[in-house]
């Protein structure tokens, strides 16, 4: 369930959204997939058609049809064109963020770390780009560093429950006890 969020980055002029679900399931993935065309949209209305990135509207079509392709399932077609997308633009923290859930959902979960990595360097204020690399270092067993990213993501959107137990359950993995019963309690606020 994607969940609207207040506004945490200054230079975001939308809300930023983040995930409700705590867990990397195929329900969250598939809740990724609805997140990721709003990201892009979000991503566009900042930074409009010849801007100072230098999109046109030739290269915004294509990012367009690279969600799109991600969205009806063709992931191959989707990966291959945010990498030749990104080559160009590497600072399109939406596209390094599609490349991490694919490569999640391949099972790659060192190469989606990484992708999530670019994702948080370039907007450190997008709550899910911190998410999405919590979930993927815990599934890797680093929990220290899982932890670090989800303390970035309750930062940067302290008010939303999923990213509060989400923390609470790190904590609690990292037998920080009575750290993650506070959490927790927080979550139910």
């Amino acid at each position: 369930h994607v969940v609207p969020e207040r506004q945490v980055a200054p230079e975001t002029p939308q809300p930023l959204q983040v995930l409700d679900s705590p867990t990397p399931t195929p329900n969250t993935l598939a809740e990724w997939a609805a997140l990721i065309g709003p990201v892009a949209a979000m991503y566009a209305a900042a930074h409009p058609a010849g801007d100072s990135l230098g999109l046109l509207g030739d290269e915004q079509a294509a990012v367009q049809q690279c969600f799109e392709a991600f969205q009806q399932g063709d992931h191959r077609q989707a990966q291959s064109m945010a990498r030749r997308l990104l080559a160009p633009h590497p600072h399109r923290s939406d596209l390094w963020h599609l490349l991490g859930v694919l490569a999640q959902q391949s099972g790659d979960l060192a190469l989606a770390a990484a992708h999530f990595e670019h994702v948080t360097h370039r907007t450190p204020g997008f709550a899910q780009g911190w998410q999405s690399l919590a979930l993927a270092e815990s599934a890797r067993g680093r929990l220290a560093e899982a932890l670090l990213a989800v303390q970035h993501a309750v930062a940067a959107s302290p008010g939303h429950a999923g990213l509060r137990t989400l923390h609470a359950r790190l904590l609690q993995q990292t037998d920080h006890t009575e750290l993650a019963a506070t959490e927790a309690a927080n979550a139910l606020l």
